[in-house]
């Protein structure tokens, strides 16, 4: 039996990868148990804190608390293996950044997605600040 957990001011909304895995094992969700398991094993693990709304795994660059109104990424399950990513910074709907992809094409897309929008941004040593040694 699934408890209902409502949220209260302050409340920490991000999850442990561990608490996501369990989640989708509790919903008997193959398709997003995969997922989360490969965020959870990638580069990104330390960098990305998810949650979860239901079947939908959210992620943010930073841990946040309720209520939240910042920027996230939503990721849900859709009918026919497909996934939808859609990108909540505005309330309009019709404004957000959103792809519908199959399921096996998410993590590729989830990666461009990365690095479209520099959340794991590397720079070239020549863009580095040059660093002086002092005494």
């Amino acid at each position: 039996m699934t408890s209902v957990v409502t949220a209260s001011e302050g409340t920490q909304m991000t999850q442990t990868w561990s608490e996501v895995h369990d989640h989708y094992v509790e919903l008997e969700r193959p398709e997003m148990l995969a997922l989360v398991d490969a965020l959870a094993d990638s580069r990104y693990a330390g960098g990305i804190y998810p949650w979860t709304s239901h079947l939908a795994l959210n992620l943010a660059r930073t841990q946040v608390e309720y209520p939240y109104f910042g920027p996230y990424l939503s990721i849900l399950p859709l009918a026919h293996g497909f996934m939808e990513l859609r990108y909540v910074d505005t309330s309009f709907e019709e404004k957000q950044w959103h792809r519908t992809v199959r399921g096996i094409d998410v993590l590729p897309r989830l990666e461009r997605f990365f690095k479209e929008m520099n959340w794991f941004a590397r720079y070239p040593r020549a863009m580095e600040p040059e660093r002086r040694e002092t005494r």
